[in-house]
């Protein structure tokens, strides 16, 4: 979540727990260092989570990650998501997208299924902090994550996700797809005997 996302949500803080201290700016971004990893509505839920467990105080931000994991909750935040994909290209480059997918499946979700869903060689090719373009390839992209988060809710909601993740790392185990790697001939289907494959 953003720091903004994260002083909004004092004031949840503060119609739960009235009495609670207010917070100063300092303090504020110091607790907002600890939670950013967790998406606002996932942190929102965990504290009226802890609220409903009759707390007489609100949860720390230790609680509020701790929560979150427990909960089997995934990052959701556009920068959040954006620094894992960054670091995915970083880490293993437009060739490596097999091992990008599994080190972002492990992080977030979300930003694994945003690599599939926009295919992992155009990430790499995004240039997201060019002078060039104003921030407008970033703002596309955090449209666009939006709507891979909103689908996923979706898809988790009706109770049918679609792998797409899976489904991709199968099939760049199997080779299809992958840059650089020749294509097996079917020379039976070509010459027209036997059967295609």
């Amino acid at each position: 979540m953003t720091l903004r996302e994260w002083i909004e949500l004092q004031a949840v803080i503060m119609s739960l727990w009235p009495h609670a201290p207010r917070l100063t700016e300092e303090q504020l971004r110091t607790q907002h260092r600890l939670v950013a990893s967790v998406g606002a509505q996932a942190a929102v839920d965990a504290i009226e989570a802890w609220a409903l467990a009759a707390n007489a105080f609100p949860p720390p931000p230790g609680v509020v990650v701790a929560e979150v994991a427990r909960r089997g909750e995934p990052t959701t935040g556009w920068a959040q998501a954006r620094q894992l994909l960054v670091r995915a290209a970083a880490a293993f480059g437009r060739d490596r997208e097999a091992d990008a997918l599994r080190w972002l499946a492990e992080r977030s979700p979300f930003a694994a299924r945003m690599a599939v869903e926009q295919g992992w060689r155009q990430w790499c090719r995004e240039e997201l902090d060019s002078p060039d373009h104003g921030g407008a390839v970033d703002a596309r992209l955090a449209r666009t994550y939006g709507g891979v988060v909103a689908g996923l809710h979706r898809e988790r909601a009706e109770g049918r996700v679609r792998p797409l993740v899976g489904d991709r790392l199968r099939a760049l185990g199997a080779g299809e797809g992958t840059p650089g790697q020749p294509r097996r001939l079917d020379v039976a289907g070509v010459l027209g005997v036997g059967e295609p494959r």
